[in-house]
């Protein structure tokens, strides 16, 4: 398999130095997302950050313990609370992440119909890094979640392999066919 930079990709990721106004574009509550963050019965900052980095990332992968506190703050201030550390409790998380869902529209990731679309993109992309960026489009367009990027590189590199192979086999079948010919 071949090694892909994440950051050649379209791919969404976490920088590490956001800046405030950043923070401001990417974390700041919709009107529609307050309300619902406030009939939460639960945990309504981790539920907060995890939607709104939901929406930045397209996955779930971003533990709370990783979450930037300099956001944690700007999303607590939002919701008139105090900021706190924030921690992935399973119970917790899991009805979070079924709240998110329903309220964006989101689909989880499902290998198998991503792996067929991948396949006939394949046969019109033939580099690694366009494909990742298309399978990443097509999902967001699509409203499913992205998968782990390793997972999406290892994919895509798959599709690009069945795609040749197929190609592959079409021309030698082709020249068979050929070949056939010259001698009747």
């Amino acid at each position: 398999m071949r090694a892909v930079d994440i950051e050649r990709t379209a791919y969404p990721q976490l920088k590490g130095d956001i800046t405030d106004r950043e923070i401001m574009e990417r974390y700041t509550l919709e009107p529609s997302e307050l309300s619902m963050v406030e009939s939460y019965r639960g945990d309504q900052l981790s539920l907060a950050v995890r939607m709104k980095f939901f929406q930045h990332l397209l996955n779930h992968d971003l533990t709370l313990e990783d979450v930037p506190q300099k956001i944690v703050n700007y999303v607590a201030s939002q919701i008139q609370i105090q900021p706190y550390s924030l921690s992935d409790a399973r119970g917790s998380m899991y009805r979070q992440i079924s709240q998110i869902r329903s309220y964006t529209g989101f689909s989880p990731f499902s290998e198998t119909e991503l792996v067929s679309w991948l396949i006939k993109e394949a046969e019109k992309q033939s580099h690694l890094v366009d494909l990742i960026n298309e399978a990443v489009f097509h999902l967001r367009e699509i409203r499913v979640e992205l998968p782990a990027f390793q997972h999406l590189v290892r994919l895509s590199a798959s599709a690009l392999h069945e795609a040749d192979k197929r190609q592959s086999d079409l021309l030698n079948q082709t020249n068979i066919h050929t070949s056939d010919d010259l001698y009747h």
